[in-house]
């Protein structure tokens, strides 16, 4: 008779409609951004009080481009860590994702 031990069981995380996620990114990129796929050079954006929003420009071609997004708080009185992300926006399908 075979002896079988309990395995621990990995549930894939369901994201019941990632597309639609993925058009509201690209939605509340372009109120940050307005003018996001004629971005070329690093961009600096300055927020409320000491926080800046750095996007630069990684990879570009026809119909996407991928972003670096960095909000820094620049004070002494930093209550938020820097945030560091990957944005690749598809610009024919109007979505964004986060790598």
């Amino acid at each position: 008779m075979p002896c079988f031990t309990p395995q621990p069981v990995m549930r894939k995380r369901r994201l019941r409609n990632a597309t639609r996620l993925h058009e509201r990114n690209f939605s509340k990129l372009l109120l940050v951004i307005p003018g996001i796929r004629e971005i070329t050079a690093p961009l600096c954006l300055q927020g409320r009080g000491d926080t800046r929003l750095t996007v630069e420009v990684l990879e570009k071609s026809k119909y996407t481009t991928t972003f670096s997004l960095q909000l820094q708080q620049c004070s002494s009185h930093r209550w938020l860590p820097s945030l560091h992300m990957k944005v690749r926006t598809y610009h024919d399908a109007h979505v964004a994702e986060v790598l």
